[in-house]
């Protein structure tokens, strides 16, 4: 994976953070859930794409950016909008590639 092929995900994450952290909202707007919800969906359509030519690790690496971004929401005390992110991250991976979905959200396998 290069530096040319992050770039425009990492310009449009920034882009979106940027609106989000101009938002005063403690609980997050019906303008800022739209706006995550359609990042959620934009982060699933990349993972879709991409997940064929990616490693375990690079894959791995995908999903915990996923799970940080939630985070990073809850952290900023917007449950709601972090709950609005991660619903149309899976919503648009469980229809969009359920096998993935499937893969993704299987029980780790016990030693």
């Amino acid at each position: 994976m290069n530096i040319i092929s992050i770039a425009p995900r990492a310009l449009a994450s920034l882009a979106v953070s940027l609106i989000i952290a101009s938002c005063s909202c403690s609980g997050g707007t019906a303008r800022e859930r739209r706006l995550v919800s359609r990042r959620g969906a934009d982060d699933a359509t990349t993972l879709i794409k991409k997940a064929p030519s990616m490693s375990q690790m690079e894959l791995e690496g995908f999903i915990l950016q996923v799970r940080a971004n939630e985070y990073e929401y809850r952290t900023q005390g917007k449950p709601d909008v972090a709950d609005a992110y991660i619903k149309a991250f899976e919503e648009t991976l469980s229809t969009q590639d359920d096998s993935l979905y499937a893969a993704i959200n299987a029980p780790a396998p016990s030693e």
